[in-house]
């Protein structure tokens, strides 16, 4: 094992490629010894949406393919929009993470992407005071998150969620109508 790795074990796969994280620098020269390495961003100050997951199709010549997802992303996001009705002029979203604490995340992928293509956008106080991740809300924070959609990342049930965020932030409810908050779980969110 080296850097945490199990190249031995990472050999025998015989991998043709290696999708990593920014993690993963430091085992770089490692990693590269078995295949080519693609350092994966999937979220961060410079990323949004699908744009890391675009990088990755672009380094491996599957840019067709993913232009042809992108395509049906938007029009499936179209054909809900359509149901939806009007969500009013400039409807706004915001993503918290529930894990003992609430942080509100401004770069995830993925869910984001399908967010957007419906009209919504994150407050631009949100993305500066996040510094392009993350900044940790509190009880006196959350009634400025006055958003039309509250979407919250959670493990477990939704009920252990709503358990957990009361004890986070006693009232939250208070502050969302329902149909205002949506939780899902954590890979739900962040994956591309």
């Amino acid at each position: 094992k080296a850097n945490g790795y199990d190249i031995e074990a990472i050999k025998a796969l015989g991998p043709d490629l290696i999708v990593g994280s920014p993690n993963d620098v430091d085992a770089l020269p490692l990693l590269e010894q078995v295949a080519p390495v693609f350092l994966h961003q999937g979220f961060g100050a410079d990323v949004r949406g699908l744009s890391g997951t675009r990088r990755l199709a672009d380094s491996i010549g599957l840019t067709d393919d993913f232009t042809s997802l992108e395509q049906r992303l938007t029009e499936s996001a179209e054909r809900l929009r359509d149901k939806l009705g009007s969500v009013g002029e400039n409807p706004t979203y915001a993503f918290l993470l529930e894990h003992g604490e609430l942080v509100l995340f401004s770069g995830p992928s993925g869910l984001v992407e399908a967010v957007e293509a419906l009209g919504f956008r994150q407050p631009e106080w949100i993305k500066s005071a996040a510094d392009g991740v993350w900044l940790p809300v509190s009880a006196e924070i959350l009634p400025q998150i006055n958003v039309d959609l509250l979407i919250v990342s959670t493990e477990g049930t939704v009920a252990d969620a709503r358990t957990r965020f009361d004890r986070v932030a006693p009232g939250w409810h208070l502050l969302f109508e329902p149909e205002e908050v949506l939780f899902v779980d954590t890979e739900t969110m962040l994956s591309p």
